[in-house]
């Protein structure tokens, strides 16, 4: 069974780099994460380690066109899980939920001390800043100027480097 912490990881990383579907013809559930197959290695590690905790069997495969991948499991179990999306939300869940999001949508510079996190779902970004808060860490969301390519908004979470002195799993946060 994963722990709070691992659980809200794993649900952070879905909001971010998650995607899941129900192919009614052949009755099969997925779900499936996509990392950077280069730097994201350290992720892809704990997010295999955490799913084969509950004893699901984990399909890799890395499309080297884009430095993509893609980690699927096919489980009617667990993308119910992930479409009902209904958990205690306890402290640990929510540090590892901001972890997991961290994880999939955020750059954390060592030279500026800071981490971003970017995405065009502003109550997703909102909903990480209450978490923040309840732990002390400084956030702020700005509008991001669309380009001249961007169809949607994106908005940027500025989180203050505080959040590297929690107890996290986030692996881009642990980075040196």
């Amino acid at each position: 069974m994963w722990s709070k912490k691992e659980k809200g990881y794993i649900f952070g990383l879905f909001a971010g780099d998650g995607y899941s579907y129900h192919n009614k013809k052949d009755r099969h559930y997925t779900v499936e994460f996509y990392l950077n197959s280069i730097r994201d290695k350290d992720i892809e590690k704990y997010l295999v380690s955490i799913l084969k905790k509950r004893g699901f069997i984990v399909h890799l495969s890395k499309d080297k066109r884009f430095n993509c991948k893609r980690i699927r499991v096919h489980s009617k179990e667990f993308f119910q899980e992930i479409k009902d999306n209904c958990c205690i939300v306890t402290k640990d869940y929510k540090l590892g939920f901001v972890s997991g999001l961290i994880d999939a949508e955020g750059y954390v510079s060592s030279k500026k001390s800071m981490i971003t996190v970017t995405n065009t779902n502003k109550r997703l970004l909102l909903k990480l800043k209450r978490f923040l808060k309840e732990f002390g860490v400084n956030s702020s969301i700005k509008k991001k100027k669309k380009g001249w390519k961007e169809k949607l908004d994106q908005y940027i979470l500025h989180v203050s480097i505080k959040f590297k002195s929690l107890n996290h799993v986030s692996k881009k946060a642990g980075r040196k």
